[in-house]
């Protein structure tokens, strides 16, 4: 019980830390990016002017393992991340609606939402190296009921930390993402 409390805060501190320090999806766009190197990016994916709860995925490839990672997702500022209905009692700043992927899977996260700065800030732990390719999470957004078809919004990362088991920094190169309007 100990240990998943101090988890979990870190977690959230993690979050915390990274909101205060800075004022239908599909990873085919990204793969011609993506060589053999360690990479966390954003997943290309399409949507409708006016839709709800769009899947936006933050992905990793050429995974090494890792057991800690703080990150934030960079987004539009036309887009409306949904928000679970709950704050930071450290911070008040808004939970994201989120969900861990497969490469995330047991970890413990918190994604906190910065909306003056329009950033995700997104902290998640766990007790063992996990290899997996794939998504990390996935977080919601709103689209705006006027925007057009072709309109392209654009997402990024900024690391600020992904380390192994043994707290070895791992430096992995980000790859942005778009959302396009069709």
């Amino acid at each position: 019980m100990k240990y998943v409390f101090c988890a979990s805060a870190l977690a959230l501190l993690t979050a915390t830390a990274l909101l205060t320090a800075c004022g239908g999806s599909t990873a085919a766009g990204n793969e011609q990016k993506i060589g053999s190197e360690l990479t966390i990016g954003v997943e290309n994916c399409t949507a409708h002017a006016g839709d709800k709860g769009v899947p936006v995925s933050v992905r990793i490839w050429n995974n090494p393992g890792y057991t800690a990672t703080g990150l934030q997702l960079v987004y539009d500022p036309a887009l409306t991340p949904q928000k679970t209905g709950e704050t930071s009692p450290n911070s008040n700043f808004p939970y994201a609606k989120c969900d861990l992927g497969e490469a995330a899977q047991g970890f413990m996260k918190s994604c906190l939402i910065g909306e003056e700065n329009h950033l995700i800030a997104f902290g998640a732990m766990t007790s063992e190296d996990c290899k997996t390719n794939g998504k990390m999470f996935t977080v919601y957004f709103d689209i705006p009921n006027n925007a057009a078809s072709g309109q392209q919004y654009k997402f990024s990362c900024n690391m600020d930390s992904l380390n192994n088991y043994n707290k070895d920094h791992l430096n992995p190169k980000t790859v942005e993402g778009t959302l396009t309007i069709e």
